[in-house]
């Protein structure tokens, strides 16, 4: 998770407090995680899970516990709390409910919530508040606040929509030697292109070619929904860029297509 894993982030200081995070499992039950910071990023150091009613109170320290909850034992702290099991959701807690743990999916969207990024500012721990600092970085560049402040990866389907995109365009247009021409104009190799060109038909974002080693091919309807829906959103996110981005994308693909660019 990016927004976190950053080399810089203090490592050396010991998270005591943690971070807690909430999942709704279904109508009865929610779980709760408690992430700490260790090692440069948000580690899962806990995980209850417990009926949405919240508990009656907590008993104290010194009071008894019952039998089977030895003084200072973890089951003796948790049986702390009372009154919610007269009112256990019926059936108790399934199976079923427990597949729907999703400790890192609850940790990503608790990440996009732009109150939580301002609360996690407050956090003692050095780690995460750097982690608030990024976060709110991220929620002013979605919103088209401000510039990106850094580049990130691109997600690999999305990438490979891109090169089938070129190498679609190139074929129609009659160039050979594609893998060398798309490789220099990304600054990568032959045969790393080569590769992303033999996923992209794997995963049905281009089509197999009729000629000798199935070279060839088109780009299918999933691949223009990734790169449709990839413009609509920069479109939205930034939208004084969005034209001069769009003109730029297209005049390179054309100058590939018509070997403008390319080896000499």
């Amino acid at each position: 998770m990016d927004i976190v894993s950053e080399s810089e982030t203090p490592r050396a200081r010991e998270d005591r407090t943690g971070c807690w995070v909430e999942q709704m499992l279904d109508p009865d039950w929610v779980a709760l995680y408690r992430f700490a910071w260790q090692d440069g990023g948000p580690v899962l150091a806990e995980v209850h899970v417990v009926p949405q009613e919240a508990p009656g109170g907590f008993l104290g320290r010194d009071t008894p516990r019952g039998w089977d909850a030895p003084p200072g034992s973890w089951r003796h702290f948790l049986s702390g709390t009372f009154g919610h099991l007269g009112r256990l959701p019926r059936g108790g807690l399934s199976a079923r409910s427990l597949r729907r743990l999703k400790p890192r999916n609850a940790l990503g969207d608790w990440f996009m919530d732009a109150r939580e990024a301002i609360l996690l500012g407050l956090h003692d721990h050095p780690g995460w508040k750097g982690a608030s600092e990024r976060m709110w970085q991220r929620h002013q560049e979605r919103l088209g606040l401000a510039e990106p402040s850094e580049q990130r990866p691109e997600p690999r389907p999305l990438r490979l929509a891109r090169i089938a995109r070129l190498y679609s365009d190139g074929v129609a247009a009659g160039r050979g030697r594609l893998d060398v021409e798309i490789g220099q104009l990304l600054h990568r190799k032959p045969e790393h292109i080569r590769d992303d060109i033999h996923a992209a038909r794997r995963e049905g974002l281009l089509t197999e070619g009729p000629g000798r080693g199935r070279s060839g091919g088109t780009l299918t309807s999933k691949a223009r929904g990734l790169l449709d829906d990839e413009a609509n959103e920069r479109r939205n996110r930034r939208p004084w860029l969005t034209d001069a981005e769009r003109r730029r994308g297209e005049a390179v693909r054309n100058m590939l297509a018509n070997g403008v660019i390319g080896p000499s």
